[in-house]
C-alpha cells in the first residue's frame, strides 16, 4: 500500500481553536508525507526526515520511548476494538523529508498531523475498512492518537487539514468540526521562518489562565477574533481575503500581548506588499499572502496553495 498525505497550515483562529467551538481558518498544502506499507509479523515503522532517520517497533526494548508512534498505534487499537476488529501488523515507511528545510530544521508543514493521518488511514486499510468506515476509524485515531502524543492538548486542525485537505473552517472541541470551503480564494502565499521559535505549551498555558478570569477585556478580545475568523471563511473574492486576513492578524495580535506571547513578524524585504502575519503563537512562522496580479512573487519551496486530501496511490 502506498500513500500521500499533505501538509497543513493554521492561517487565522490560533487560541481560538483551542476552545470549544472555536474557529480556525486551515489549509492542506504541499509538501507531502509519502507512505508505504506492508503486512509483517509485528509493527515495525521507519521514519524519514530531513535530518535523519529512525525506526521503531513496540515489542522492542525501550519502544514506549518512543511517545508519538506508541501514541498513534495505542489510538488506532482503541478505535479497532471499538468496532469489534484487530488490526494487522504493518511494516511501514513514513518518509517526510519534503517538509524539511536545506538544513535539516521542520518547514513547519505540520508533518506529525501528516504521519498521524497515513499512519492510521494504513492501519485502517490493511484491516479490511473502506469508504466512510476506513475514513471514520482513521480521523477518529489520528485526533486521538496525535493528541495523546502532545500531551492531551492538541485543538486537532493539523489533522483535519490534511486528513480533508483544501481550505476549511476548523472548529475546536472534544469533537472537532471541519467545515470545507472549496470556494474560498485563497490568494498565492509564502512561508517563511521567523526570528525565534516559540514554546506552544508555554503560549497555551498562558492563554489558558487568561481565558479563565473571564473578563470583559478578554471577552470582548475573543468575541473580536472570532467575528474576524468567520468573515475571513466567508471572503467573496481574493481582495477582501486579504482586507480581512489583516483583521484576524490584529484580533489574533491582541490576544498574543494580553497573554505574554506577542506575535508581530517583522517580513523580509522580498515580502514587500504581502499582508504578513504569524502562524501560531509566535514569531517561529510566519505566512505571507500576496495581492492578485502580483508580477513577481518570491521562490521557494514554502508555497501556499490549498491542495487535495491524501491520496492513495496503489
Amino acid at each position: 500500500m502506498r500513500l500521500s498525505v499533505p501538509g497543513n497550515l493554521l492561517v487565522a483562529g490560533e487560541y481560538l481553536v483551542l476552545r470549544e467551538g472555536g474557529p480556525g481558518l486551515a489549509l492542506a498544502v504541499e509538501p507531502r508525507l509519502r507512505a508505504v506499507a506492508e503486512g509483517a509479523p509485528r509493527w515495525k515503522v521507519a521514519v524519514l526526515m530531513g535530518s535523519g532517520g529512525a525506526s521503531w517497533s513496540p515489542v522492542d526494548d525501550g519502544a514506549r520511548e518512543d511517545r508519538f508512534l506508541w501514541s498513534l498505534l495505542e489510538a488506532a487499537e482503541r478505535a479497532a476494538a471499538a468496532r469489534g476488529m484487530t488490526l494487522t501488523p504493518l511494516e511501514l515507511e513514513l518518509d517526510s523529508r519534503d517538509f524539511s528545510r536545506p538544513d535539516g530544521r521542520k518547514a513547519g508543514f505540520g508533518s506529525s498531523a501528516a504521519a498521524a493521518v497515513a499512519f492510521c488511514l494504513l492501519a485502517g486499510k490493511a484491516a479490511g475498512l473502506d469508504g466512510n468506515a476506513l475514513a471514520a476509524f482513521a480521523l477518529e485515531a489520528a485526533l486521538d492518537g496525535h493528541r495523546a502524543a502532545q500531551g492531551g492538548r492538541g485543538s486537532g486542525y493539523d489533522v483535519y487539514a490534511s486528513f480533508h485537505g483544501g481550505a476549511g473552517l476548523f472548529e475546536g472541541g472534544l469533537k472537532p468540526r471541519w467545515t470545507a470551503l472549496p470556494g474560498l480564494p485563497v490568494p498565492e502565499g509564502r512561508v517563511f521562518a521567523g526570528k525565534a521559535p516559540v514554546s506552544s505549551a508555554m503560549a497555551i498555558a498562558a492563554f489558558e489562565v487568561w481565558t479563565r478570569r473571564e473578563s470583559a477585556a478578554s471577552a470582548r478580545l475573543l468575541e473580536d477574533s472570532e467575528r474576524a475568523v468567520r468573515a475571513l471563511a466567508l471572503a467573496p473574492d481574493a481582495a477582501t481575503f486579504l482586507k480581512r486576513l489583516e483583521h484576524a492578524r490584529e484580533a489574533g495580535i491582541a490576544i498574543g500581548e494580553a497573554i505574554g506571547f506577542p506575535a508581530r513578524l517583522e517580513a523580509p524585504a522580498r515580502f514587500e506588499g504581502a499582508v504578513v502575519k504569524a502562524s501560531g503563537a509566535g514569531d517561529e512562522l510566519g505566512l505571507a499572502f500576496f495581492p492578485p496580479g502580483t508580477r513577481e512573487l518570491p521562490a521557494g519551496t514554502g508555497r501556499i496553495v490549498p491542495t487535495g486530501g491524501p491520496a492513495w496511490r496503489s
